[in-house]
């Protein structure tokens, strides 16, 4: 990002319409910000330049219909890409785009860091749990648990019913 953009970027981070900064805080997720404020922060931007702003600030979904919108591959396109699919906990789509990122842009030091980044993340526990979730879904709780009671309920019979004198 360019100098004048980190000073944007740091913005939304202060009071907006005079908001104590403690209730700002206690806000989990996107940045919310007037729709006046946004247009006149992303003036001029590009949809890539955008995009940034937007993931920064936390609003994914305006992120990733900006993305939708560039026709062109890029390192940089694939980079955002990544940092969206980081953000939802998605690690090996974020991977994916990485390695596409880098594949674009071969001696792009950042893409490269942040791959390492994620490699050595990839080691932890965390990392293993948001991919077996992703993986999942939502529901693969509820199927894990319909199958142990299944199993159980099946045990139960045999022992109740074929070995033992029932139950």
């Amino acid at each position: 990002m360019e100098e004048n953009d980190e000073q944007i970027k740091e913005e939304p981070a202060q009071t907006v319409e005079g908001e104590p900064k403690e209730k700002e805080k206690q806000s989990v997720g996107r940045v919310e910000l007037p729709d006046e404020t946004v247009e006149i922060l992303l003036e001029g931007k590009s949809p890539l330049e955008q995009a940034e702003y937007y993931i920064a600030w936390k609003r994914l979904d305006e992120a990733q219909d900006l993305l939708y919108k560039v026709r062109n591959k890029s390192g940089r396109k694939y980079y955002l890409q990544s940092l969206i699919y980081k953000e939802r906990k998605w690690y090996n789509e974020q991977r994916k785009y990485l390695k596409k990122a880098i594949k674009e842009e071969p001696d792009n030091e950042d893409y490269k860091k942040e791959l390492a980044e994620l490699e050595e993340f990839a080691k932890t526990k965390e990392y293993k749990s948001a991919v077996r979730k992703h993986q999942m879904g939502e529901t693969g709780n509820v199927c894990a648990e319909a199958c142990c009671e299944g199993c159980c309920y099946g045990i139960c019979t045999l022992i109740c019913e074929g070995i033992g004198n029932g139950c």
